[in-house]
């Protein structure tokens, strides 16, 4: 058995490193923010703080300007959204969507596919399957091959998504202010890529080089925090 000063000692450096946190994802709001606007796009809110829409804030609804609308049942889980694609969204006893269902029909094609989606032990997705089940424009001449494609999810020791090239600062992912964003994007990264971008003072970034609502990039973000106004 350890010295109790051993053991504070070993306690404290556990602490200070990341690897040895918990990794907590059932209460994804660690920062009481919400996201109102980008340099491009508005959201809105329903009663209890869920985003309900997100609108191009210059010619919406116009090719490649989808408004993007969001679903919830009465448990306040994200069922369906629709934007680029149509999504409608499965989820297992422990509340983790297994199943995205994806038609993509803004083009007007009505391709559909099945999605499942698998999790680690802290709750973040780690692998992707997808499979096109049908087509609204089938070529006679090239009869569809269905053929299911896995996408992998890797984590480094500070809980990021690992991706070639990117590093991340030491601040709150943009995503982590509401769980329909870590879904959507399949990120749940703590932290937020690195790129020249001043934070405001909950540690949020005005920029953010990541995708976020299906945009690969977005700037000059602006927040709501602690029920106050815009930050």
């Amino acid at each position: 058995m350890l010295p109790i000063r051993t053991l504070i000692v070993a306690i404290i450096v556990c602490a200070l490193f990341t690897t040895c946190r918990k990794y907590d994802l059932k209460n994804p709001l660690i920062v009481n923010c919400k996201v109102l606007e980008t340099s491009e796009r508005t959201l809105q809110y329903n009663q209890w703080g869920d985003p309900i829409s997100c609108t191009y804030k210059i010619n919406p609804d116009e090719t490649g300007k989808p408004t993007f609308f969001f679903v919830y049942d009465s448990k306040r889980r994200l069922i369906a959204y629709h934007g680029f694609n149509d999504h409608y969204l499965t989820y297992n006893t422990k509340g983790q969507v297994v199943a995205d269902t994806m038609i993509q029909n803004y083009g007007g094609q009505d391709d559909r596919y099945s999605r499942h989606l698998y999790y680690d032990h802290y709750g973040r997705i780690i692998k992707e399957t997808s499979i096109q089940y049908h087509t609204g424009m089938p070529d006679p001449d090239r009869p569809p091959v269905w053929e299911e494609e896995t996408t992998l999810y890797n984590y480094d020791n500070r809980g990021n998504l690992i991706i070639p090239g990117v590093s991340y600062d030491d601040k709150t992912n943009v995503n982590r202010t509401h769980p329909a964003f870590q879904i959507i994007d399949r990120n749940y990264s703590l932290n937020n890529p690195v790129t020249n971008t001043t934070y405001n003072a909950q540690g949020l970034p005005r920029n953010f080089i990541s995708e976020f609502l299906e945009q690969e990039a977005v700037f000059d973000l602006v927040y709501s925090c602690d029920g106050g106004g815009k930050k």
